[in-house]
């Protein structure tokens, strides 16, 4: 448990570190219906947003994550994006996690998939961001893939996702 602990902190550092770079680098898209609308999928987008559940993290503050997946959430309903959370519980990695994840993605059909800051971001976390992407991949196919800085800007980066998609 003290090396769940150990990387609990770690990753927690590096979400902090680099912010400055961060805000210069957000996507050009506006997040606006007219954005939505534009994608003509003819329908309401499916997104599924993986990250892991702040509440889970031990030694980690969760209101500032919990606060911002709230905020990201709002702004999804707002565009009119249907967002399907997938928090990966902290001690279930390298166990059931995994198994979760594929179900997840096995229920429907996606047209984008996030995959959040804190899984690429925290060291030690690489494998762990390898098999999420992978099994993206594997499990929705079309799916455009989305990487955020934090859980607050994820409905900027799918929109830019999707954009990406459709111009293809």
């Amino acid at each position: 448990m003290a090396g769940l602990s150990l990387l609990a902190e770690v990753w927690a550092s590096a979400l902090v570190s680099g912010r400055h770079v961060r805000e210069r680098m957000r996507p050009t898209v506006s997040t606006s219906a007219r954005a939505v609308s534009s994608l003509s999928l003819g329908r309401v987008p499916n997104v599924l947003v993986i990250g892991f559940d702040p509440h889970t993290i031990p030694g980690f503050d969760p209101a500032p994550v919990a606060a911002a997946i709230e905020r990201g959430s709002k702004v999804f309903a707002e565009l009119g994006l249907a967002e399907d959370l997938f928090l990966i519980d902290f001690a279930e990695l390298g166990g059931p996690a995994e198994a979760k994840l594929v179900e997840k993605l096995q229920r429907r059909q996606y047209d984008a998939v996030v995959v959040g800051g804190g899984i690429r971001k925290g060291p030690g976390l690489l494998e762990l961001f390898q098999t999420v992407v992978n099994l993206v991949h594997w499990h929705q196919p079309e799916a455009a893939i989305a990487f955020n800085d934090n859980a607050g800007d994820s409905p900027d980066w799918v929109l830019k996702a999707l954009e990406q998609r459709r111009d293809r």
